[in-house]
């Protein structure tokens, strides 16, 4: 199964579901004719899956969210690489090295930057300090980095927002509003020269936790970690 946000690309005039379905319509049409609709839908030419005849089921809803790959390992990995390409790494590095000892925050004394296999765990301990770790520091030519600070903010806000154990009819639109602050200050990645785009599914993922919230309950209930 693709991923979702490559279905809604190729299906921007109508539901992704219905979208499938009309390509999986084209089966006994010649294999050619098959192959180019699911190209054209995003998805693989499979000759009827399971799901096309449940009456009572939405495919795409099974596809729930994940804070360990899609936020740990996904969109927070992003960020960090992003971070360091904005600002240096030695400074990046020195910083971490300057935290005080205590009890609620790792120590990353030889830095951030150059770790390599970064576990989930660890990106999680990342996230304690990684605000404080980038207020204050100047960005090239003299940039403003007040969107940067915005964006990081705004990205841990939904991040642990998507983490509570139990939600409100306040919170969904609590994680709305951090996920609308980043998207309006995340073109600073851009004016740095880091990004082209943000054509990221992990990203695209996130559109989609508030119903799964909705629907499903707390992410605890289906996040693989």
């Amino acid at each position: 199964m693709p991923g979702w946000s490559k279905i809604e690309s190729a299906c921007d005039d109508k539901h992704p579901s219905l979208c499938v379905l009309d390509a999986l319509s084209t089966a006994d049409q010649g294999y050619r004719t098959y192959s180019r609709a699911c190209k054209d839908a995003g998805i693989k030419p499979i000759i009827r899956p399971y799901w096309a005849d449940l009456p009572f089921v939405n495919i795409f809803q099974s596809i729930v969210p994940d804070l360990l790959h899609q936020m740990y390992q996904g969109v927070i990995k992003h960020l960090i690489s992003w971070l360091t390409k904005a600002f240096r790494h030695d400074e990046l590095d020195t910083r971490c090295r300057r935290i005080p000892p205590n009890h609620n925050i790792r120590l990353f004394l030889k830095g951030i930057t150059k770790l390599q296999r970064v576990t989930g765990k660890e990106h999680s301990q990342m996230c304690r300090f990684l605000l404080g770790l980038v207020i204050g520091l100047p960005l090239p030519d003299g940039m403003s980095p007040a969107r940067l600070l915005r964006a990081v903010r705004a990205m841990l806000d939904f991040l642990y927002l998507a983490q509570y154990p139990a939600h409100t009819t306040e919170t969904p639109e609590l994680l709305q509003d951090a996920l609308r602050r980043f998207h309006a200050n995340k073109s600073v990645f851009v004016d740095l020269g880091i990004r082209l785009n943000f054509k990221l599914p992990k990203l695209h993922s996130l559109e989609h936790y508030i119903l799964s919230i909705v629907l499903f309950s707390t992410t605890d209930n289906y996040d693989t970690q």
